[in-house]
């Protein structure tokens, strides 16, 4: 069942014999968005594949949504691969955090960004060569709040690999 903008339900009018169907704008309808992105030659450090950032102001006024993270999906070939999922690590390189829409998305992502260290690590889950997989995370309510990064990063276990990673988030109405 999808979401739909507006919520129906059937009341009886006392001062009526017609039922009376009352509509309300339902708010929590949310847009979703996603990026991904694919790194080659991933060594065996690990390596910022994609970063999600809540912004702390949109539009010039501060924000105070949050970030609902949904689905990750990832890919590895040429080797065995461990993910990592981070809350607020430092992004060696030069990370470039891009709009997500300058028109009023609260989120922003890097896919600049080169080593990962420190941080909160939320999971880790390994994928073996030339597999994907699809993580829900929709019930563990892994959300960022204003200014919070949350990385995806790879890092070959043996030798180098390919790894490419795909996030779905939705933002707070």
């Amino acid at each position: 069942m999808g979401h739909w903008p507006y919520e129906y339900f059937i009341a009886n009018d006392p001062l009526s014999t017609v039922p009376a169907i009352p509509v309300r704008l339902v708010t929590s309808v949310r847009a979703h968005n996603c990026r991904d992105n694919r790194k080659v030659a991933v060594p065996t450090t690990q390596t910022n594949i994609i970063s999600l950032r809540n912004k702390t102001t949109v539009l010039g006024q501060p924000n105070d949504k949050r970030v609902h993270v949904d689905v990750l999906s990832v890919n590895v070939t040429s080797g065995d691969c461990a993910f990592r999922i981070i809350l607020n690590p430092t992004l060696g390189g030069t990370p470039v955090f891009t709009s997500v829409s300058p028109s009023g998305s609260f989120a922003e992502f890097d896919i600049a960004g080169t080593t990962v260290s420190s941080g909160t690590q939320s999971m880790t889950f390994y994928a073996e060569s030339n597999s994907s997989q699809f993580i829900d995370l929709s019930h563990l309510g892994v959300y960022l709040d204003p200014g919070d990064v949350l990385t995806i990063s790879a890092a070959a276990l043996i030798e180098i690999v390919n790894a490419a990673v795909g996030i779905t988030w939705h933002e707070e109405s």
